[in-house]
């Protein structure tokens, strides 16, 4: 808990994710002969959070507040692809999966996954199996949209460089939504929950989002290492 005001948190940690469009671990990719290989290994380490996208645990979030229903469950369903089976985004992961020659059943490699993406995974479950962590699963949602807009246009731009062939319309698709999911957040989620509720709500949500970016961060550097 950084203690905090929501509003002051977010002044903070957020803006730098727009401004400072960098990623070290694509970075490090850009001059790396084994670049295939490297990008192989972060989409085994990616999917035992991504291939489970748009689970049932993140119907935890809904129903619980009236004003905030409405923006969640437009959030849900753009990520069970507008209703069409083929647009989920975690079906467009598993052909990213396919493009790259991996197999893209859920947690087949399993005995390959470091400790970090095992950590980000219990992170996220832990924040989204109890419903006494409604505020921080806003949280996680507060920076997860912002962060992974940021993240998923500069892999689609890597992609396009050295991977032309490669199927990137999962990272493309994420670009493009999360910039409406992010506002929604923000707009229509968090701003009415701490107004109808108080500044206790607040510091909860910036106790999940900090969690988040810890994790996302610890991720980060461990690929980028």
């Amino acid at each position: 808990d950084t203690g905090e005001p929501l509003e002051a948190y977010a002044d903070r940690i957020l803006p730098p994710l727009d401004a400072d469009p960098v990623n070290a671990f694509l970075d490090a990719l850009a001059d790396n002969p084994d670049r295939w290989h490297h990008y192989r290994n972060f989409l085994v380490q990616s999917s035992a959070d991504l291939l489970a996208e748009a689970s049932a645990a993140a119907l935890g979030v809904i129903g619980e507040f009236g004003p905030t229903q409405s923006a969640l469950f437009r959030i849900l369903i753009d990520e069970f692809g507008y209703g069409a089976h083929g647009q989920k985004h975690s079906i467009l992961f598993r052909a990213t999966l396919r493009s790259f020659g991996l197999v893209d059943e859920y947690n087949h490699y399993w005995p390959l996954f470091d400790t970090p993406a095992l950590t980000l995974h219990n992170a996220i479950h832990f924040l989204f199996q109890n419903p006494r962590n409604v505020f921080k699963q806003v949280g996680f949602l507060r920076f997860a949209e912002a962060a992974y807009r940021r993240a998923t246009e500069l892999h689609a731009r890597h992609l396009a460089r050295f991977h032309p062939d490669a199927d990137a319309r999962y990272f493309r698709e994420h670009a493009h939504i999360d910039r409406h999911h992010a506002r929604m957040v923000v707009d229509e989620v968090a701003g009415p929950l701490v107004a109808q509720y108080g500044a206790d709500v607040g510091r909860e949500v910036v106790v999940g989002a900090e969690l988040t970016r810890l994790q996302f961060e610890a991720m980060g550097a461990h690929l980028a290492a």
